[in-house]
C-alpha cells in the first residue's frame, strides 16, 4: 500500500488510544480514492491563513511528493546564531541545483517577509481601524474642549458672581471637570451599544481573537473618559483664574 504520514490530531481521531503506525485507511484526493498505510505520525501544524481555518483543516495527511507532483515544494532553512537569514540564499541555490539542475527556485524570502506578504491586507485593515480610532478619540477630546471653553465663556459673569460671594477657585474648577466627566460618561453610554454591535460584525474577521475579552471593554472606556477629562482641564483652569472684579466691571 502507498505510505502516508498523518498528524497527531487525525491519528487520535481515527485510532484513539492506539498506535496509528501500520494502520490502513481509505483516502480521496485529486488522484482518486485509494487505500494507504500510515508509516509515521507528525506534529500538528497550522497551514491556513486568517479566516480560512476549519475543523477539517486540522486533519493533515502527508503523501510522497512523487505521488502528488502537481504540488509546489517549500524548503525552510533555519538560521543559527547571528547569521542573517537572507544571506543563506546564495549558498543554498547551488546546493539545490547540485541535487536537481532543473529545479525551479523562486520566491526566496525570509519568514518575516513571507508573513508580511501574506497578511498585508489584514495589517492594512488593522492600521486603518487604529487610525480611525485615534482620530475618533482626538475628535472627542477637541469636542469636549470646545464645549467646556464655550461654557466658560458663556458663564463668565456667573462664575465671577460665585467667586465674589465666596466660591473658591478649586470649586469652580471641579464644576467644569465634573461637566466634562458627565459628558464623557454620557457619550460612552450612547456609543457602547453601537460598539457591541460593531464588535459582533467584526468577530468573523479576527483570527483566534475574541472581541468579547473584558480587558478592552474596561480599559478603553476608562482611557476615553480620562482623555476627555484632560481635554476639559484647560477650560476648567481658565475658569478658576477669572478675576471677578474685572469681569463685573466690564458688565
Amino acid at each position: 500500500l502507498p505510505s502516508v504520514i498523518v498528524n497527531r490530531r487525525l491519528a487520535a481521531l481515527m485510532w484513539p488510544g492506539v498506535d496509528a503506525v501500520g494502520r490502513a485507511f481509505t483516502m480521496r484526493d485529486n488522484a482518486g480514492t485509494r487505500e494507504v498505510r500510515v508509516v509515521g505520525v507528525a506534529p500538528d501544524l497550522t497551514y491556513e491563513e486568517f479566516g480560512e481555518e476549519t475543523p477539517q483543516s486540522h486533519l493533515n495527511v502527508y503523501v510522497p511528493y512523487i505521488r502528488a507532483g502537481w504540488r509546489s515544494q517549500a524548503l525552510l532553512i533555519s538560521a543559527a546564531g547571528n547569521i542573517e537569514p537572507a544571506s543563506l540564499a546564495s549558498p543554498v541555490r547551488p546546493a539545490i541545483r547540485a541535487v536537481d539542475p532543473g529545479f525551479a527556485i523562486y520566491d526566496v524570502m525570509t519568514m518575516d517577509a513571507r508573513r508580511t506578504f501574506n497578511h498585508w491586507s489584514d495589517q492594512f485593515i488593522g492600521r486603518t481601524f487604529t487610525t480611525f480610532a485615534i482620530a475618533a478619540v482626538l475628535l472627542a477630546c477637541v469636542g469636549a474642549y470646545g464645549i467646556a471653553a464655550y461654557g466658560v465663556q458663556q458663564q463668565r459673569h456667573e462664575i465671577a458672581l460665585r467667586m465674589a460671594i465666596g466660591a473658591g477657585r478649586g470649586r469652580i474648577m471641579r464644576q467644569f471637570l465634573t461637566a466634562g466627566t458627565t459628558l464623557a460618561i454620557a457619550g460612552i453610554g450612547v456609543g457602547l451599544p453601537f460598539a457591541l454591535i460593531a464588535a459582533g460584525l467584526l468577530q468573523s474577521t479576527l483570527f483566534r481573537v475574541s472581541v468579547w475579552q473584558p480587558g478592552p471593554w474596561i480599559v478603553l472606556p476608562i482611557a476615553l473618559v480620562a482623555a476627555i477629562i484632560a481635554a476639559s482641564y484647560l477650560p476648567a483652569r481658565r475658569a478658576s483664574l477669572i478675576d471677578p472684579i474685572a469681569v463685573l466691571k466690564d458688565g
